[in-house]
């Protein structure tokens, strides 16, 4: 990514008044992805939203990225041994979402293209 705390916050996309007003009073689950960073514990699970994911032992210490993909519903486990390094996909799991999923609204969509994986810092 590469940005500063400050220029992250100023890049965000800000809603528009009228915008607010037509958000619903219950927000539906979109589809897309959640990302999370964890450490992987000694016995090698991660923990994430109250549940517990075994990776592996031999990433106890270090750090994953933890992707929830909705649409698909899988929730995918990234390592990166060093910034020089490729980014590798460790582990995929089921992802139960009990919700149905909405696309979002193509007015809160964002202009720019999503970035790849390998820009992972």
């Amino acid at each position: 990514m590469g940005l500063t705390p400050w220029q992250a916050h100023h890049s965000l996309k800000r809603l528009r008044r009228s915008d607010l007003h037509s958000l619903p009073a219950t927000l539906p689950l979109t589809a897309g992805r959640l990302h999370f960073i964890r450490l992987v514990a000694e016995d090698g699970s991660v923990s994430l939203l109250n549940e517990t994911w075994q990776v592996s032992k031999r990433l106890a210490g270090h750090y994953v990225w933890a992707t929830i993909v909705t649409h698909t519903r899988q929730l995918e486990i990234y390592y990166r041994r060093c910034a020089q390094a490729p980014v590798r996909l460790v582990k995929v799991f089921r992802y139960e979402i009990h919700e149905p999923l909405s696309r979002l609204l193509p007015r809160f969509k964002r202009r720019c293209r999503r970035r790849k994986m390998f820009t992972m810092c």
